[in-house]
C-alpha cells in the first residue's frame, strides 16, 4: 500500500506539476513564481502565495528547472532502460532506449519546455550547465559506456560514444518538435509515422551505420 503523501510532499508536488506548465507555456525567462503561483491556485481551487515557493526551492527559478526536470517521470524511466538494459544487443537496446525517449515528449507542453535549452540556453549558461548536470549522469553516461562497450567487444564499428549518442537522439527530437506542429496543419501530403514505424527505421538506419562489416573484415583477414 503506498504511503500517503504529507502536506509538505503534496505542496512540493503542485509547485512542481504548475511549474513545469508555466516554464512550457511562458519560458524561463518569463516564469515568475506569481505565475506559478497562479497555476497552482487554478489547479486546485485554493490560495497559493508565491513567497511560499521560495520555502520549497530557496534558491529560486534555476533551483525549480532542475528539479523539474529530474523528477520528470518519464526522464527517469529512460534512465532505467539505459542502466537495466546493458547486457541485450542493440537491436534489441536501441529499439527500447529509442521508445523510452520518445516518451518523454508525450507528455503536453514537454517539448516546448525542451525549447527552453535550445531557444534561451545561450543567453543562459548556467542553464545549459546545471541541466546538463542533472541528464548527464541519467542517459548520456550510461549510454556513452554501452555503446563504447558495444564497440570494444566488436559489436559495433569504433565510433566516439558522444557522436554516436548525438546521431541517435538527434532525429528522434526533431521529430518532437515537428509533430507537435505537423498535427495541427489541415493537409499533408504523407501520413505521419506512427512511433512504431519511426522507431522501427530510424534504428534500422542508425545499425547500418555503426554496425560493423564483418564479411570484409573476414575477407581482410582472410577468411572465407
Amino acid at each position: 500500500m503506498a504511503r500517503p503523501k504529507t502536506n509538505h510532499e503534496e505542496k512540493k508536488a503542485q509547485i512542481l506539476s504548475a511549474a513545469m506548465k508555466t516554464f512550457a507555456q511562458h519560458g524561463y525567462e518569463g516564469t515568475t513564481n506569481k505565475l506559478i503561483a497562479a497555476a497552482i491556485r487554478h489547479d486546485t481551487g485554493q490560495s497559493f502565495s508565491p513567497a511560499l515557493i521560495y520555502h520549497y526551492f530557496p534558491e529560486g527559478k534555476l533551483q525549480l528547472l532542475e528539479t523539474v526536470v529530474h523528477s520528470y517521470q518519464p526522464l527517469q524511466n529512460l534512465g532505467r532502460v539505459l542502466q537495466q538494459e546493458t547486457a541485450a544487443p542493440p537491436e534489441t537496446f536501441l529499439p527500447r532506449a529509442a521508445r523510452a525517449y520518445i516518451q518523454i515528449f508525450q507528455e503536453p507542453g514537454m517539448a516546448r519546455m525542451a525549447r527552453i535549452f535550445f531557444v534561451e540556453g545561450p543567453r543562459h549558461p548556467e542553464l545549459a550547465q546545471h541541466i546538463f548536470g542533472r541528464i548527464m549522469p541519467i542517459i548520456l553516461l550510461p549510454l556513452a559506456t554501452y555503446l563504447q562497450r558495444q564497440a570494444d567487444q566488436g559489436h559495433i564499428r569504433p565510433i566516439n560514444p558522444f557522436a554516436a549518442i548525438f546521431q541517435f537522439f538527434g532525429p528522434l527530437l526533431i521529430r518532437a518538435f515537428a509533430t507537435e506542429n505537423l498535427r495541427q496543419m489541415d493537409q499533408l501530403p504523407f501520413p505521419l509515422p506512427d512511433d512504431d514505424e519511426m522507431i522501427a527505421g530510424h534504428v534500422q538506419t542508425f545499425l547500418h551505420g555503426i554496425t560493423l562489416d564483418t564479411s570484409a573484415q573476414q575477407q581482410s583477414e582472410g577468411g572465407p
